[in-house]
């Protein structure tokens, strides 16, 4: 029972981790986006993940099983952050952070869906309301607007990258169980660089990128660097292997937190300053995360394996197998 309450806290050490280094990159990536347009941005983060990657990866274990791999690629990174950086380059960090919130509920509903997984009513109890907390303040309600910089077109181009993010997280659950977290994330992002190198080729060939290449200096080169290994090398393992120890649900609670980090990084780097609407939602989402450790840890305890104890996360009470 020990060994399994610890196999549950690894992994809820794991996905907030994870949750820390994407929420810090949407400052980092916000403050990129000054000189730089959203589709080279995006392509010099991957090729910098890629070098990172593919230099300290190895092949799959299954034959083929890379192109699954391959093609769940084109969804996250590739769609995903193609999509949200083009709406994080017309609204502020803290309106994408908080918009990043909706990804646990999705996560909750598609993982239903998908893996046709019964999800424990407290754990979507707790979806539902760190969700609440951050919907009123996308800055499409009047009286909760998140201030100058934010815009309905960028909040909407930010909620269709979470869509595909969740829809990438509720898949990926499947293929990490029995191969290299590793692996399956070198695999992904090779065919996320290509789009994006695409992406770039086009953009460049007709004129529309945004970006002031004389303005380029060796700061904003740090910032795609330091943003792209945040973003796409560390986020992106770490929630893998989260994923190796906890239903996707469970995992998905912790994305919560990445608009905590994405707010705290936004008022400590560039100087915005939410609102108490957007305080009292960070305060919600931290509780429902705490709620979901703690009943998490609680169910490990009364479960009498580590296979159990993970499945009762989202299953309910233990069942005699």
């Amino acid at each position: 029972m020990a060994k399994a309450t610890r196999s549950t806290g690894l992994g809820l050490v794991f996905a907030g981790s994870a949750a820390a280094c994407w929420g810090c990159s949407i400052s980092l990536s916000k403050a990129a986006l000054l000189h730089t347009g959203p589709v080279p941005l995006l392509f010099f983060q991957l090729a910098i993940s890629n070098a990172v990657l593919w230099g300290f990866g190895r092949p799959a274990k299954r034959p083929g099983a890379w192109r699954r791999y391959f093609a769940v690629g084109l969804l996250e990174p590739g769609l995903a952050y193609f999509l949200a950086l083009i709406g994080l380059s017309w609204t502020t960090a803290t309106a994408a952070s908080l918009i990043g919130a909706s990804e646990a509920l999705m996560v909750v509903v598609l993982s239903a869906v998908i893996h046709r997984e019964r999800v424990d009513a407290t754990i979507l109890g707790f979806a539902i309301i760190g969700l609440a907390a951050a919907l009123p303040l996308l800055g499409v309600f009047g009286g909760f607007s998140l201030g100058s910089g934010a815009s309905v077109i960028g909040n909407v181009f930010v909620l269709l990258g979470t869509g595909s993010a969740a829809v990438y997280v509720v898949i990926t659950h499947s293929l990490v169980n029995n191969e290299s977290a590793l692996a399956v994330l070198a695999w992904q992002q090779l065919s996320s660089l290509l789009l994006a190198a695409m992406l770039f080729l086009v953009s460049e060939l007709i004129g529309r990128t945004s970006t002031q290449w004389n303005e380029i200096t060796i700061l904003d080169v740090c910032l795609w660097a330091l943003s792209g290994f945040l973003q796409y090398t560390a986020a992106f393992y770490l929630y893998l292997r989260s994923l190796q120890y906890m239903k996707t649900a469970v995992a998905g609670m912790a994305l919560n937190l990445i608009a905590v980090f994405g707010i705290v990084s936004a008022m400590l780097f560039l100087g915005e300053r939410p609102g108490l609407p957007s305080i009292c939602s960070g305060i919600v989402i931290i509780g429902c995360v705490a709620g979901v450790a703690v009943i998490g840890s609680w169910k490990a305890g009364r479960c009498p394996s580590d296979k159990v104890d993970v499945d009762s996360l989202r299953d309910g009470p233990p069942r005699n197998r």
